[in-house]
């Protein structure tokens, strides 16, 4: 139900759509957070951060991620080896690495799950 209706208009949808792709599935205290992180980590205000900072921004975060997959995910996102990312980068990176963890907690509530059944 959707402001006391039970379907989605045209207009409806579309606003959805739009709003879901602008917060690319993160909280909007998270989308705060991390667009913060990345102001900090734009040391020249250029809009862009260098690859070489990214794991101390994502340390910052709170993610401890092993130099391999950090290494992974920047390599998916700065395709060109530009050594930065900008903005929009920088949130496919953050994105992907919101999936990778969803999948992660999945597979590992899966395992239980079958632990305790079986």
């Amino acid at each position: 139900q959707l402001m006391g209706r039970h379907e989605l208009d045209m207009e409806a949808f579309f606003t959805f759509m739009r709003i879901f792709h602008e917060c690319g599935g993160f909280l909007l205290g998270e989308r705060e957070q991390v667009n913060a992180a990345f102001e900090k980590y734009d040391v020249h205000k250029n809009g862009s951060i260098a690859v070489a900072d990214l794991g101390a921004l994502m340390r910052h975060l709170g993610y401890n991620l092993r130099h391999d997959d950090l290494c992974l995910l920047s390599a998916a996102v700065d395709i060109e080896s530009a050594g930065f990312l900008g903005k929009t980068d920088y949130w496919w990176l953050m994105r992907a690495h919101h999936v990778d963890q969803l999948k992660n907690l999945r597979a590992a509530f899966n395992k239980h799950k079958e632990g305790l059944m079986g």
